[in-house]
């Protein structure tokens, strides 16, 4: 929840927080790619943004009630924020998926 307030504070600061959590998410991705021998668990970190992205996109098709008076559309700016910071990292497990598909290959 910090890393939320943090970035809500300064929405700028999601395209820095955004490249850390990449790099941090693509060494787990790898290590979980290169280590674990059972796709589910390889598979837990897709998994998770798959629920975040479900999350955005009701967050941002309106799903839940949260207009305030000073913005009509409050909520697909939270969606947007949200997305641009958890996107980024995605980026990193389909980069961690697209190194361990390439060593395989020409294992």
């Amino acid at each position: 929840m910090f890393i939320l307030e943090f970035i809500f504070n300064d929405p700028i600061l999601a395209f820095v927080v955004g490249p850390l959590l990449a790099v941090a998410v693509y060494k787990i991705q790898l290590l979980l790619c290169r280590k674990v021998k059972h796709l589910h668990i390889k598979l837990i970190p897709m998994y998770l943004f798959a629920a975040l992205f479900v999350f955005v996109t009701l967050l941002y098709t309106g799903a839940f009630p949260g207009q305030s008076a000073g913005l009509a559309n409050v909520n697909e700016l939270v969606a947007l924020i949200l997305a641009i910071a958890f996107g980024i990292p995605f980026i990193g497990v389909c980069a961690a998926w697209l190194v361990h598909w390439r060593a395989t290959q020409q294992a």
